[in-house]
């Protein structure tokens, strides 16, 4: 059985919270990633997974930008919900899959 192709890029990154006068850039709380998944539900699982790691608040947050073939196509926010770019039809001729 041969490994899937990732598929999917995740952006995993982090900020100061203005809130709590933490007035500083990227890179500072946590590292910049960039996780290859092989669907969305495993990009779900890297920003959970990332921000446990960091110990990060919804205030520091600022990853989650999501690419499917180097376009990106929706981000994945705080609580691990993934918000699509462009709202999806659920039509006889829309398709998820190309």
């Amino acid at each position: 059985m041969t490994p899937k192709e990732p598929i999917f890029v995740v952006i995993l990154k982090s900020a100061g919270n203005p809130d709590h006068g933490e007035f500083f850039d990227d890179d500072v709380l946590s590292p910049t990633v960039e996780k290859e998944c092989g669907s969305l539900a495993e990009c779900q699982r890297a920003a959970m997974d990332y921000r446990q790691a960091y110990e990060l608040g919804g205030g520091n947050w600022t990853g989650g930008t999501v690419k499917k073939n180097g376009r990106e196509i929706g981000r994945i926010s705080y609580n691990g919900r993934f918000w699509p770019s462009q709202p999806v039809m659920k039509d006889a001729t829309s398709s998820l899959g190309s």
